[in-house]
C-alpha cells in the first residue's frame, strides 16, 4: 500500500482524476484481486467517459452493465466471491463450456479499462510530442485500435469509429476535467499519468489471470 500512498501524495485536489476516490490500488503480490475495492475504482471511469461527449453515452453503460454483472455474481455468495480470481478460476474448472455473466463481466470489463488506458496512453504521447491540434479523434481512435477494435465485428467498429467523430475538441475535454480555475491542462494530464500507474498494472493483472484460465476469448461481437 505504500506505493499507493506515495501516488496519493502527487495527485493535485482540482482535477477529476486528483480528486476522485477511490482510485486503482497497486497490484497485491498474491495477484489477488478484491471484487469491491476494484468495482469501487471502476466505476469513477463511469463520469469520465461524460466528459467524452454524450456519444460516448452507450460506451459508458457497457462499462456500467459489466459491473453489474460481476456485482449480481457476486451477490450469489459474498463469502465465496470475494476476488476476481475466484469468479475467473471457478469458470475455468466448471463442466459447462460456456462462460458465466460474471466471467463475461469480467473479460468485457477488462477490454473496457484497457481502452481507457490506451486513451490515457494516446494523450500522454501527444503531449510529449508536442501535439496541439484541437481535434483529438485521431488520438482516440489510436486508442481504439490499440485495445478493443480487435473484438468488435464490422458493423460495431463502424457506429464506434462514428462516435469517436464526434469527441470534443482537446481544450475543452480538458477543461471539463478541470474542478477549479486554477486547474490546468498540464495538471489535468499530471493526475492522468498518475493515475493510470495503478489502472494499467490492474488491467495487466486481468489479462493475466483470464489467459492463464482461457478465458480471454478472441471472438468478435
Amino acid at each position: 500500500m505504500a506505493e499507493h500512498q506515495a501516488l496519493e501524495g502527487q495527485f493535485s485536489t482540482i482535477t477529476y482524476f486528483g480528486s476522485c476516490k477511490p482510485k486503482f490500488e497497486p497490484v497485491k503480490e498474491d495477484q489477488q484481486l478484491e471484487i469491491m475495492t476494484f468495482l469501487e475504482a471502476s466505476r469513477q471511469i463511469l463520469p469520465f467517459l461524460e466528459t467524452l461527449g454524450k456519444a460516448f453515452v452507450f460506451v459508458k453503460k457497457d462499462v456500467q452493465g459489466n459491473i453489474e454483472k460481476i456485482e449480481k455474481h457476486r451477490a450469489k455468495d459474498p463469502e465465496k466471491y470475494k476476488t476476481i480470481n475466484i469468479i475467473v478460476e471457478e469458470d475455468q474448472s466448471a463442466e459447462k463450456k460456456e462462460m458465466s455473466d460474471g466471467c463475461v463481466g469480467v473479460l468485457w470489463l477488462k477490454r473496457g479499462l484497457d481502452f481507457i488506458h490506451n486513451i490515457f496512453a494516446e494523450l500522454l504521447a501527444d503531449l510529449k510530442n508536442e501535439v496541439t491540434d484541437e481535434n483529438i479523434s485521431p488520438t482516440i481512435g489510436r486508442a481504439y485500435e490499440n485495445s478493443i477494435k480487435k473484438y468488435h465485428g464490422w458493423m460495431t467498429q463502424k457506429v464506434i469509429g462514428g462516435v469517436i467523430k464526434m469527441v470534443p475538441y482537446r481544450k475543452d475535454f480538458l477543461e471539463r476535467l478541470m474542478l477549479e480555475p486554477s486547474a490546468t491542462p498540464e495538471l489535468v494530464l499530471k493526475d492522468i499519468e498518475l493515475y493510470d500507474v495503478n489502472l494499467a498494472a490492474t488491467v495487466k493483472l486481468m489479462d493475466d489471470l483470464l489467459t492463464k484460465n482461457n478465458k480471454n476469448s478472441e471472438e468478435k461481437v
